[in-house]
């Protein structure tokens, strides 16, 4: 092999090898990349479920008749949700990713009837109690 073959062989050679490592990084990172998408969508929902249960109960106990505006996120990690209320809890929804997070309300269905759905798109989920029902509009 003369001296001019081995330098293109050896540039050859490190493109390869550098193509390669790129290669194996990019599927690496998109096969995580699904991983903590997912995480975040679920932990997001996770937090906004546990926001709107609270409210939820401080609304149940009240005694009158009320109206309270929560201000929401719109997107969870770019991505629409839908919330819904019924008796069996309140279920929150990714539109894209259908992933859901479901809670309970403590039993409070023997007592309240609770009902509607929503989706995020406004920012703004408004609980309304009216004798003993509560919905979402």
């Amino acid at each position: 092999m003369r001296k001019s073959q081995t330098i293109v062989f050896e540039q050859v050679l490190m493109f390869t090898i550098a193509v390669t490592i790129f290669i194996i990084y990019f599927a690496t990172f998109t096969i995580y990349q699904e991983y903590y998408l997912t995480s975040g969508v679920n932990d997001q929902l996770t937090e906004i479920k546990s926001y709107m249960s609270t409210h939820i109960l401080k609304v149940a106990v009240t005694d009158a008749n009320t109206t309270t505006l929560l201000i929401v996120p719109r997107y969870v990690a770019n991505e629409r949700y839908k919330v819904e209320l019924s008796d069996n809890g309140i279920t929150l929804t990714s539109l894209s990713s259908m992933t859901t997070q479901q809670t309970s309300l403590l039993n409070l269905n023997k007592t309240i009837s609770f009902s509607g759905q929503v989706t995020s798109g406004s920012g703004k989920i408004t609980l309304l109690k009216r004798g003993n029902e509560i919905r979402i509009i």
